[in-house]
Parts: structure tokens; C-alpha cells; sequence
């Protein structure tokens, strides 16, 4: 599900992303090693690439705690929306 966009500075510019929410089939092996890090993930399309992004797979519970841990541990930089998202599902967890 692509979900409806998010505006990032409304009112300053017309910035603005769309979250997805899909389900990874885990039972397929190429899935597990590309999450366990032991495969590169080389489904990134266009100038993706060449803008320094990587696709990660992270779990739900416990998106909040995995995105700060690769802020800390690696630099990653967590887009906002993104972060808020894991943070309002952590309330449940």
C-alpha cells in the first residue's frame, strides 16, 4: 500500500513523501540473506543508487528501537515521517 503523501514543510514548499507498507515474504531465502546482511540489495532503481540510498529491511516491532540503533551505531540519517511513524507504533509494543 502506497499511503496518501505527507508534506513536509506545508505552507514553504510542496515537499513531500509517501510511506509504503508492504509485507516481505520471509520464507524466501534471497529475503533472508539480504535482512541478515549476508546479500547486497540490488533491487534499487534508477539514480537511487547514485544518491547514496540503501534499502533496508527492519522489523515492526521494534521499528522505533532499530532506527535509533542505526542512527547511533552507523550514522544513518531517519526520515522524520518515518521516525514519528515507529515512535506512534512503539506505543502499542
Amino acid at each position: 500500500d502506497v499511503l496518501p503523501a505527507s508534506y513536509l514543510s506545508p505552507g514553504l514548499t510542496n515537499e513531500s513523501a509517501s510511506l509504503v507498507r508492504m509485507e516481505v515474504d520471509m520464507t524466501l531465502e534471497r529475503n533472508r540473506l539480504i535482512h541478515g546482511g549476508q546479500m547486497k540489495n540490488s533491487g534499487l532503481a534508477g539514480c537511487e543508487e547514485d544518491c547514496g540510498l540503501e534499502k533496508l529491511l527492519l522489523p515492526r516491532v521494534g521499528l522505533l528501537e532499530a532506527l535509533d540503533d542505526l542512527q547511533r551505531r552507523e550514522g544513518v540519517k531517519v526520515f522524520a515521517a518515518l521516525h514519528s511513524l515507529a515512535l506512534g507504533m512503539s506505543v502499542g509494543e
